[in-house]
Parts: C-alpha cells; structure tokens; sequence
C-alpha cells in the first residue's frame, strides 16, 4: 500500500506540473490583452496568480510525499532481507550454507 500511496502521489504531482504551463500561459494572455482602461485586469491577474501558486504548492507536496513513502517502502525491504540473511547466519550450518 506504500508503493501504491507514493506512486499516486508522484502521479498527481506529474498532473500538477502538466497544468503549469497552461495557467502561465492564460496569464500572459491577461497581460497581453489587457487595454489601458480595463478594471478587470488586475482581479483576472490575481486569479491566475492563485491558480498558478496552487498547482506549484501543491506539485510540491506531492512530490516530497510521494518520494518519501517511496523512500521508506523501499528502506524497510532492504532492512526485511538484511535481517533474513543474518538470521539465515546466525542459524545455518557451514554446510548447509556451502551447499547452496
């Protein structure tokens, strides 16, 4: 269920990242666009700047979560098998061990 938690995370924040350039992209049409009497422009431009804040905190937090659970799921097989193989020390015979 880590790999899966973490894998998804990465996922959405790949979603996140894709929708970034669209949301600069609109921005710079607002600016692009704008007449010199429009009132409108700045309430437009803070929308966007909101969205675009939004989908990089939130690419952020995804990717940091996801790598962590990564991270982790992968630190505890390596611990899972490092234990076995001591075990496997502590208990085998030499012989047995040579058979293998």
């Amino acid at each position: 269920p880590t790999i899966l938690a973490g894998s998804l995370l990465l996922l959405f924040a790949t979603l996140a990242e894709l929708g970034v350039p669209s949301v600069a992209g609109a921005l710079l049409d607002i600016y692009t666009n704008a007449s010199a009497g429009d009132e409108q422009v700045g309430s437009r431009v803070d929308r966007a700047l909101l969205r675009l804040m939004g989908l990089i905190a939130g690419m952020s937090a995804c990717k940091h979560a996801g790598e962590y659970l990564l991270k982790s799921a992968g630190e505890r097989a390596v611990v899972e098998v490092r234990s076995r193989l001591f075990l496997c020390q502590l208990t085998c015979s030499v012989q047995s061990l040579e058979e293998q």
